[in-house]
């Protein structure tokens, strides 16, 4: 599970990965683009985003023999309910992580904001 709050503010486009490099070409797991106001998962919109505005965003996959090509979202916009939301994996053979990765796809002067950044395994 990895979980985090994110601010987006004006023209802010971060893309964030899950991914496996242990295989060439890599893997990819749960992949999340947020941009123009709006949350994407593979393209598709999931829902508005607030600028200026803190969301709390959890993701969790399975990993390993009890991997299944999916991963779970919960979103809580501020003030909010937590929208959820089952998702497959860009790649359904995914169980393994060896890559976690934030990125700013802008093309002009804007910033995002990650606080509360929390990666944890767990398994019980």
């Amino acid at each position: 599970t990895c979980s985090y709050d994110v601010r987006l503010e004006p023209g802010a486009e971060l893309w964030q990965e899950y991914r496996d490099w242990s295989v060439n070409p890599y893997l990819i797991g749960p992949s999340l683009k947020f941009a123009d106001g709006k949350l994407y998962a593979r393209d598709k919109e999931l829902m508005a985003l607030p600028t200026g505005q803190w969301c709390h965003v959890e993701v969790t996959a399975k990993l390993g023999a009890g991997a299944d090509g999916q991963y779970q979202l919960t979103v809580t916009p501020p003030g909010g309910q937590p929208q959820q939301f089952s998702l497959p994996c860009v790649d359904a053979k995914w169980n393994k992580l060896t890559w976690v990765g934030f990125v700013s796809n802008a093309t002009s002067k804007t910033a995002f904001y990650l606080d509360n950044v929390k990666l944890q395994n767990l398994t019980p």
